[in-house]
């Protein structure tokens, strides 16, 4: 919203909101209990805190979300680092994925890779991107059986319409169990609104200086890239 009209509080709204989101780790990284257990409030919040704290150059935010990345008691609790991360923490027994949260590590590398000269994170985000989101794409329904008799919307064509969507993948499948939702549409706005995270930052330029951060194809009045 600052960006767009330059009101002086949303600005100071998103300082606030970064800083308790930040309060959710001890200074070295540790993710505290005070987090919760639904792992998309803590990885939305910290991909909304990353952008802020790049935008404004607080380097002293950014160097914790670094240590909350590296610490094995901070964000690797709850994800690999090939792309996939759990639904929830704490919870025994639950080792369902989700991909909101995955898009949203994609958008927290890519506004520290926009920060930082290491070229890691622009390489954390593509790792995150093939390896986590687009695998988990419906791509084939021809499992689910269509239902002759929909009584609403919600059950019409399924087969057909689920192509494209998203949802709650295991490391290296679409479904936990027998009864596990395969897709749901705010899971597949958090894909798509990564992906385009993704196309708008593969190639850069920033102050006369073309940048290729990820090695995806791509065609636009900077440079043309196949991969």
């Amino acid at each position: 919203y600052y960006k767009l009209t330059g009101e002086q509080r949303a600005l100071e709204i998103a300082h606030n909101f970064a800083l308790g989101t930040l309060d959710c780790f001890t200074d070295d990284g540790e993710m505290l209990e005070s987090a919760g257990t639904h792992i998309h409030s803590v990885t939305s919040a910290l991909s909304g805190a990353a952008e802020y704290a790049a935008f404004t150059d607080d380097s002293e935010m950014l160097a914790k979300m670094e240590r909350l990345y590296e610490n094995p008691l901070g964000l690797p609790l709850i994800m690999t680092d090939f792309g996939w991360i759990k639904e929830q923490i704490r919870i025994p027994g639950q080792v369902q994925g989700e991909v909101n949260q995955i898009g949203d590590m994609v958008s927290f590398c890519i506004a520290l890779g926009k920060y930082s000269s290491d070229t890691k994170w622009f390489c954390r985000a593509e790792t995150f991107m093939r390896g986590g989101v687009l695998p988990s794409q419906v791509l084939n329904s021809d499992f689910i059986k269509a239902n002759e008799n929909p009584v609403s919307d919600h059950t019409r064509d399924i087969p057909s319409r689920i192509l494209g969507g998203y949802g709650f993948p295991m490391p290296a499948s679409h479904r936990e169990h027998e009864g596990s939702p395969i897709n749901t549409l705010d899971i597949t706005q958090g894909a798509n609104q990564s992906i385009c995270r993704v196309i708008e930052n593969i190639v850069t330029v920033e102050k006369g200086i073309l940048s290729v951060n990820m090695l995806f194809s791509c065609d636009n009045r900077c440079a043309k890239i196949i991969s």
